[in-house]
């Protein structure tokens, strides 16, 4: 007696399966385009859970276009974030996907709700980094009915957000806390933070993270005020009027921008040796600060990573890749002078 037959998937069974008609399954499989993202995205998955036997691997007719809306700029970290993305394109060429950058001012909650809603017109998916506004986390909710959206750097947890890739941004803190702790030694001394702006998840995040590891290992160092400034040229002066009301400040967490300027003011004052700063964000600039030693220690959070991921998280989504990335947390380097 022969072994009974096993019937091969078909094009029909794949239809079924994603509640699709086989004429779509046939345009999506023949690479002839006219399909929804959505729709094709079903076909590609049922394809692969059901072993059809074709040629999945081919480049897809119809292009996926990710929108990435960012910070102004003027900030280098959102230029070394807007080349990952443009690295990006020439990774997944062969998965048809394309990904724009855009620039924003995202202070103004205004300017962010219009660049969504040119997105939403043009894009399949969208990766933002933001800070939190009730107008663009409802924005966003609705956003997401209909397209995928990934916080990047910095997460937006009201937002029904599709992921978040980025740093553990808790954790990066309590290592700038026990660090500045450390390079502090014994002697009493106080410590203040500069952030950009309290509405951002992630700096908000840092800045707990920094606490709890003085509070719990440091109790000698004392984070006696935080400044808020979203202009990084006013940083410095901010510093200089804090350690004219509190002249024991020895060490300085710079949780966003304000570097250069925070360095021309402790050198002013002459305390540019005495005291430690520690950062986030490898750019030019700071590695310079850095080598120079006016700044001490520098977390990196690996923009590119993160960039390459997001674009792998949607493609697995729409069915470009196989495979999701095997994790969304952003390893980061500890940069000193010696390894800059």
């Amino acid at each position: 007696m022969g072994k009974p037959s096993v019937r091969k998937p078909s094009a029909t069974n794949v239809a079924k399966a994603a509640g699709v008609s086989p004429a779509t399954v046939d345009r999506v499989l023949n690479n002839r385009g006219g399909v929804s993202a959505e729709k094709e995205r079903l076909v590609f998955e049922w394809a692969r859970r059901l072993g059809l036997d074709r040629n999945l691997k081919s480049r897809p007719t119809r292009l996926i276009r990710i929108g990435v809306l960012i910070g102004p700029s003027s900030n280098p970290f959102y230029g070394r974030v807007a080349q990952a993305f443009a690295r990006t394109n020439q990774l997944f060429f062969a998965a048809n996907i394309q990904c724009t950058v855009t620039f924003s001012n995202y202070f103004d909650p205004s300017e962010t709700l219009a660049q969504l809603a040119r997105m939403r017109a043009s894009c399949d998916a969208i990766v933002m980094i933001s800070p939190e506004h009730a107008s663009v986390s409802e924005a966003l909710i609705d956003l997401s009915r209909t397209r995928p959206v990934v916080a990047m750097v910095t997460d937006l947890p009201d937002s029904n957000r599709f992921a978040y890739v980025g740093l553990d941004n808790a954790v990066s803190g309590r290592v700038a806390g026990d660090l500045m702790g450390r390079l502090l030694g014994r002697e009493a001394g106080d410590v203040v933070l500069v952030t950009e702006t309290q509405a951002m998840f992630a700096l908000r995040e840092r800045e707990r993270g920094f606490r709890e590891a003085l509070a719990e290992r440091h109790a000698r160092r004392h984070l006696v005020e935080v400044i808020e400034t979203s202009d990084p040229d006013r940083a410095g002066e901010l510093l200089r009027d804090a350690i004219a009301r509190r002249p024991a400040i020895a060490g300085v967490y710079v949780v966003s921008t304000g570097n250069r300027s925070i360095a021309g003011a402790l050198t002013a004052l002459g305390r540019l040796a005495s005291t430690v700063v520690i950062t986030h964000e490898m750019t030019p600039a700071r590695r310079a600060l850095l080598r120079s030693g006016a700044i001490d220690a520098i977390i990196d959070q690996n923009p590119e990573f993160e960039a390459q991921t997001a674009v792998e998280l949607l493609a697995h989504h729409f069915g470009r890749l196989e495979s999701a990335p095997s994790q969304l947390t952003t390893p980061f380097t500890l940069f000193f002078r010696e390894n800059s």
